[in-house]
């Protein structure tokens, strides 16, 4: 029977890493995809503000940052969209910015860090952004609504359980809008990333033998 090294069980999650983020660089459809797919996350955001509450396709663009960009800088390409959108919505309406906005954003950080172990390719991306994607969206409801309940006022919801299932009730309303974001986007992004054709390897130069 062996068993594997821990050396080289550690050194896994950093070989994907460096794979991913040379992909990433070395092919400038890639990079054009991940920017049109920020954008488009940011302008849906702010143009669904009103008329669609909650939509937003920013724990699916944490999910997708995870599994194909694999770099922990990455986890800020979310935050930096959702602060972004935030400073512009609260600019033109003065509602950009909650109480708990941090519950927010730890959210997408902790969503991206899981989907970091989600294999680029195969059956195991599908499976794996499935139910990470599901998994996000309970997560995100529970951890936004209640930080609502924790940092609100006490005359709102009470400081009991009764209190915070009332918050999770007024909730409720707001889920479709993350389920439709997570529903569309995150299947859109990895069909967009997976028809960009792969960069070719890079040949090494070979030394003349005398």
């Amino acid at each position: 029977m062996t068993t594997e090294s821990p050396i080289a069980s550690s050194e896994r999650p950093s070989r994907k890493t460096e794979s991913a983020w040379r992909t990433l660089l070395n092919s400038p459809a890639h990079l054009a995809v991940l920017v049109g797919l920020i954008l488009l996350t940011g302008i849906l955001r702010l143009g669904s503000a009103f008329d669609f509450p909650n939509f937003a396709m920013l724990l699916a663009l944490s999910v997708f940052c995870g599994i194909h960009v694999k770099h922990k800088a990455a986890m800020l390409i979310p935050l930096a969209v959702r602060l972004i959108t935030d400073c512009i919505i609260e600019y033109r309406t003065g509602f950009g910015f909650w109480e708990s906005w941090y519950f927010d954003y730890s959210c997408y950080v902790l969503i991206f860090l899981v989907s970091l172990w989600i294999p680029a390719k195969g059956r195991g991306r599908i499976v794996g952004a499935t139910a990470t994607g599901l998994g996000a969206i309970v997560v995100y409801f529970l951890v936004s609504n209640g930080g609502v309940w924790f940092l609100g006022s006490p005359a709102t919801y009470d400081r009991s359980f009764a209190g915070l299932m009332n918050c999770y009730a007024m909730g409720l309303p707001f889920v479709k809008g993350t389920v439709w974001g997570n529903v569309i986007g995150l299947p859109l992004f990895l069909l967009a990333w997976s028809l960009v054709p792969a960069p070719a390897p890079q040949s090494e130069p070979q030394l003349e033998q005398a």
